[in-house]
């Protein structure tokens, strides 16, 4: 548990490998102290499903975070809520991310991605992840709000950084004060720029949230900054390593050209699903460079894993890098090998062994809409 008070706080704050130091010495299950909590991680697909299937509700997703996290996106954002609270909230953007409505939004999206591309190709990009942060803020500007705001694009992406310089999956940052006032300040002019939305035609998505909040335009806006902010900071940091991945690996990306010549002129959603060599690309990357490595959970009432007792009180850990490399689930890991999602080798990856979307009830409901997202983009970078 390390030293009285600090615990094992700075060796989890400096060393990236801390987890996995701790997995070779004491095995998939074993506790510690950092920052003030009792923690237990919890590694593997079976610890996994024990979480994520959350045990009678013996977890809280809201008891994983701390207090900087609601003052960041809101008392009412989705991951702070659970249960019946929690899959209420989650109704409310259910149209967004329908059959249908993807089915609507692919063409924007594909216009969004072509114009996008036609200035890549005049200029090539200086910095990859600035271009796709700009590319995916103006798809999700797109999805929640039918149309543009006052703000430029590269104004609305240095305040989502702003915001996103502060975020920690455990430790509150008030100390670094000049950090945290930034992000403070970014909310509010983000949530300042979503309340002038409403002033407009509203999309579907907006008035069933103004709807759900009844007509509370700020905790309205707080709930939309929050699903802005997921799908921008997801979405451009997969692509930069996707991106990395198709210029380090001409030989793959020539493969998935002769994948996407074959399609239609028109994008549609059953095309892009069909794309089995893309599909298993996309896994790839989500196992090799997942955005998060883990998250915690709250311990609401003590619950038994195998011969362990976690306490009330305490946090579990659940970890994505760890998952992602394990070898009894993933040959050589250190491989980056699409072919082993082939139905002949393993086949589709099971829900508690691919975790860069989260899992459970918490889970990330765009994923599928990310996915479709991430092929426009690769099909016009190869183009």
């Amino acid at each position: 548990m390390g030293l009285p008070g600090i615990g094992e706080s700075l060796a989890y704050w400096r060393d990236p490998d801390f987890v996995v130091k701790r997995l070779q010495r004491f095995g998939p299950v074993f506790k510690t102290s950092i920052f003030g909590h009792k923690v237990v991680f919890m590694l593997g697909r079976e610890a996994n499903r024990f979480i994520f299937t959350n045990q009678q509700g013996a977890f809280s997703s809201a008891g994983g975070y701390p207090g900087t996290m609601a003052a960041l996106f809101g008392p009412q954002a989705p991951f702070l809520w659970d249960e019946a609270e929690h899959r209420d909230l989650r109704q409310v953007w259910g149209a967004l991310f329908s059959p249908q409505g993807m089915a609507l939004a692919v063409p924007q999206i594909d216009q969004i991605c072509a114009d996008h591309a036609a200035r890549w190709q005049a200029h090539t990009p200086a910095n990859w992840h600035t271009a796709f942060r700009h590319l995916t803020m103006e798809i999700m500007l797109m999805l929640l709000f039918g149309q543009g705001v006052s703000r430029s694009t590269a104004d609305l992406c240095q305040l989502s950084a702003a915001v996103s310089r502060s975020m920690s999956p455990l430790l509150p940052l008030h100390w670094r004060t000049w950090r945290w006032g930034k992000a403070v300040q970014a909310r509010y002019q983000l949530l300042a720029e979503i309340k002038q939305t409403f002033q407009q035609p509203k999309t579907v998505l907006q008035q069933d949230v103004l709807a759900r909040f009844e007509n509370d335009q700020h905790g309205a806006a707080g709930y939309l900054l929050f699903l802005l902010f997921a799908g921008h900071e997801t979405l451009s940091t997969m692509l930069s390593s996707i991106q990395t991945k198709l210029a380090d690996d001409p030989e793959m990306a020539a493969g998935l050209q002769v994948e996407l010549a074959k399609m239609a002129a028109t994008v549609d959603v059953e095309q892009l699903k069909r794309l089995d060599q893309l599909n298993r690309f996309l896994w790839e990357i989500e196992r090799t460079a997942p955005t998060i490595d883990g998250l915690f959970r709250g311990v609401k009432t003590p619950v038994e894993f195998g011969p362990f007792t976690i306490p009330a009180g305490w946090l579990v850990g659940f970890r994505t890098r760890e998952t992602h490399r394990d070898q009894t689930i993933y040959p050589e890991p250190e491989l980056f090998d699409p072919g082993r999602f082939c139905p002949h080798m393993q086949g589709k990856p099971g829900k508690f062994e691919l975790i860069g979307f989260g899992g459970g009830t918490h889970s990330c409901p765009g994923k599928s809409l990310a996915h479709l997202i991430m092929k426009i983009v690769i099909m016009h970078l190869l183009r």
